[in-house]
């Protein structure tokens, strides 16, 4: 996760070298409608603030012609969200990003619906905070019990990260972990790694998580499929034919 496409677009393309990753989801991408989206040999839907350059979230997947972007329902069009399917052979994946700035509620709504998806997986900065989240007990907040609840009534799980995303500038404040990961089982299983890498130039860190398909084979979801039926082949003429 990035503080921004365009403030870190350097780091970006050092990530993608250094980890080939096959999909990328960024937070406060800070792009507004009328700049351009362009990452080499990546192409991605945005869902990006209209109003300023802050926030906004995008989905980068290596081959965009594997990939269908999954509208969300009106009720969750005011959301910073996005949902893509990435079309794997016997394994059709779905994945989901969230920004909610810390001033604004979480929607437990539209995380309950990210997970009737069987094969999802939901990376978001949700802001939200708790114990049992695996944040420091003086640092609950109102998000983070919320989020609690609604994992009971989810298929989503949390998949625990391994230190903190958010590493501050200021001295007199603490590290954190807004960011945070949800996965349905099918999913949760086949997680073979979970880093969080070091920081570019933000105060919030990358995680890198590395998930066992059952093996790599983007298909294209728009591709011509050609069927042969042989019993409605004209026999007769064929064979005058090659004769």
């Amino acid at each position: 996760k990035y503080q921004g496409q365009y403030t870190s677009r350097v780091d970006i393309y050092n990530l993608i070298q250094e980890q080939e990753p096959k999909i990328l989801e960024i937070d406060e991408t800070h792009l507004i409608t009328n700049k351009e989206q362009s990452i080499p040999k990546y192409n991605f839907p945005g869902e990006d603030r209209h109003d300023s350059g802050g926030g906004g979230v995008a989905i980068m997947v290596h081959d965009y012609d594997a990939t269908t972007p999954v509208p969300l329902p009106p009720e969750f069009s005011n959301q910073e969200a996005l949902q893509a399917q990435v079309h794997i052979r016997n394994f059709p994946l779905h994945v989901s990003t969230i920004y909610k700035p810390p001033n604004s509620t979480i929607n437990t709504q539209l995380i309950h619906h990210l997970s009737t998806k069987n094969k999802a997986i939901l990376l978001a900065d949700l802001n939200a905070h708790h114990t049992l989240l695996g944040d420091a007990t003086n640092n609950n907040n109102t998000d983070g019990t919320a989020l609690v609840t609604a994992l009971t009534q989810s298929a989503f799980a949390q998949v625990m990260l391994p230190g903190p995303t958010r590493i501050p500038h200021q001295a007199n404040q603490n590290p954190t972990t807004p960011d945070k990961v949800l996965a349905t089982t099918p999913i949760l299983n086949r997680i073979t790694d979970i880093q969080v890498l070091a920081p570019p130039h933000s105060d919030h860190a990358p995680v890198l998580i590395t998930i066992a398909t059952p093996f790599w084979q983007p298909i294209n979801a728009n591709a011509t499929k050609t069927i042969t039926q042989y019993d409605k082949a004209d026999w007769t003429t064929y064979q005058q034919h090659i004769d």
